[in-house]
């Protein structure tokens, strides 16, 4: 098995929530705890963060500095250039793709994705084929380096470029697809625990303040326990609506 390195793409110029990258929970910003959830995966190699070329991130290449995490720098706007670019910066032969939204992504949720990337064999494997089940912010895809590069190739459309990876999914006579299912008591589709505008931060600041003090890897079990305990929070976003690809 090549090497298997988690690819995050972050920039600090987000339409909805500009700056959400590096917004502060328990004292760390976002892409920090995105980048320690990651480094505990037993199954990677390592995490490289794929930010701009933009000045506004030079904080971001800072905060993955000091997490000693590598960061490739490269076109803010052709995001599938950008993380092909950091994978084969570290010289990764198979991608896990974790965004730059995703601070309460859970090391077991990505490490079952891995897990059947592996088993399966597959051209690409994620855990939302089919419809949603995990919560929104527990997405994990895989797929080959060399797939991508091929695909990036051909793919001229700006929504492929901007989303990277609807043209596996949306294809499903070109590439053998692997569709990853969420455990019964994680099928909550209803809830969003990505980070993408005020009304997330609000939840996921809540969440990082019940939480994080006692096990700063808590996952995504402890959460949804939180959340049926207090169900108030879930309500804080439950009227945004989910950007589509």
């Amino acid at each position: 098995m090549s090497a298997v390195w988690a690819v995050v793409a972050g920039r600090m110029g987000s339409e909805r929530l500009p700056g959400k990258t590096m917004a502060p929970l328990s004292g760390s910003p976002s892409l920090r705890h995105i980048i320690d959830r990651l480094k505990a995966v037993p199954s990677l190699d390592g995490v490289v963060v794929a930010t701009t070329t933009a000045r506004r991130d030079d904080v971001i290449v800072q905060c993955a500095r000091q997490a000693v995490a590598p960061v490739y720098r490269g076109s803010e706007e052709d995001v599938m250039a950008r993380v092909l670019e950091a994978a084969q910066s570290v010289q990764a032969g198979t991608i896990i793709r974790v965004t730059g939204d995703c601070p309460l992504i859970d090391r077991d949720v990505v490490e079952s994705v891995i897990k059947s990337y592996i088993e399966l064999a597959p051209d690409y494997a994620c855990n939302f084929l089919g419809g949603q089940q995990y919560p929104r912010g527990e997405e994990v895809e895989a797929f080959s380096v060399e797939l991508l590069a091929r695909i990036e190739r051909e793919a001229t459309a700006t929504r492929y470029r901007e989303h990277v990876t609807p043209m596996f999914y949306e294809h499903p006579e070109r590439f053998r697809l692997a569709g990853v299912q969420a455990p019964v008591d994680h099928r909550h589709p209803e809830l969003r625990l990505t980070l993408d505008t005020e009304e997330d931060y609000a939840l996921i600041s809540a969440i990082y303040a019940a939480l994080f003090p006692a096990d700063p890897l808590f996952g995504l079990s402890d959460v949804l326990e939180l959340l049926e305990q207090r169900p108030e929070l879930a309500s804080l976003n439950a009227e945004v609506t989910q950007k589509h690809a």
